[in-house]
């Protein structure tokens, strides 16, 4: 199968050799993937890192285009429409994937060949590497892509996903009016078309969490607020209502 990965790089100098070693420790076939940086101006070392190593690896399908800074998103869709390869994974500047786990990864994605959308278990560590937690481990989580529990938790982790390239032709791409939760928005998307869908169940990546990422950020944590309550808004209207009349009665009680 043909894989593109794709990173989306702003100031990432910090702990972009370590995402980049950790693909060519998968000792993946030349013909079998590329790999795709788009930079948002980054003003650190890099755009070094990044020339270093299409540099040291000439014979492999290494990309990389600069561009004026529109967001994760507007990113991620436009090199969404220049991968040239059948499935997709986005693999951000400060996660790394697990040694040698993306070739069973993709053995497995063969065995059950032309599903549409792929999704694994992944590590949250800090930034030096301390293992924080596992998920999804419960077995709720890991047979279909269910509307109610993605209401309560966005359980799949992006960096985690291989999906065809066909699902952003067939049904959307990520929304770039939002900063944090289009990711989210895309598997509720995909659920409401029933796409075929399985659970790799091994953990594939190492997603990183620091107080320097979105996840502790105050200004972040406001903006993320507000576009889960437009998520709630747009796709869980009866579960909400539903969940205000359990309320209801719960008080009545």
């Amino acid at each position: 199968m043909k894989l593109s990965i794709i990173t989306c790089t702003y100031n990432s100098e910090k702990y972009l050799q370590e995402c980049i070693d950790s693909v060519i420790c998968q000792n993946l076939n030349r013909d079998d993937y590329e790999h795709i940086f788009i930079d948002w101006s980054s003003n650190d070392k890099t755009k070094d890192i990044i020339d270093k190593y299409i540099n040291e690896n000439p014979n492999k399908n290494i990309y990389k285009e600069e561009r004026i800074p529109k967001g994760i998103y507007n990113a991620m869709n436009e090199w969404i429409k220049i991968a040239k390869w059948e499935y997709l994974l986005f693999l951000h500047s400060d996660d790394y994937l697990k040694q040698n786990e993306l070739n069973n990864y993709l053995d497995f994605i063969e065995q059950t060949w032309n599903l549409d959308f792929y999704y694994a278990k992944f590590n949250a560590v800090d930034k030096i590497w301390k293992f924080i937690y596992n998920a999804p481990s419960r077995k709720m989580y890991q047979k279909w892509l269910n509307r109610l529990l993605l209401w309560f938790i966005c359980y799949i982790n992006q960096p985690t996903v291989i999906h065809k390239k066909d699902l952003h032709i067939r049904y959307w791409y990520f929304n770039e009016n939002l900063k944090l939760l289009s990711d989210w928005e895309f598997w509720l998307k995909l659920w409401e078309h029933n796409i075929s869908n399985i659970f790799y169940d091994k953990t594939m990546t190492n997603f990183r969490i620091h107080y320097s990422s979105s996840t502790y950020d105050t200004k972040n944590k406001k903006i993320s607020q507000n576009e889960y309550d437009y998520l709630l808004r747009e796709y869980f209207w009866f579960e909400r209502y539903l969940m205000k009349f359990v309320n209801y009665l719960y008080k009545l009680i």
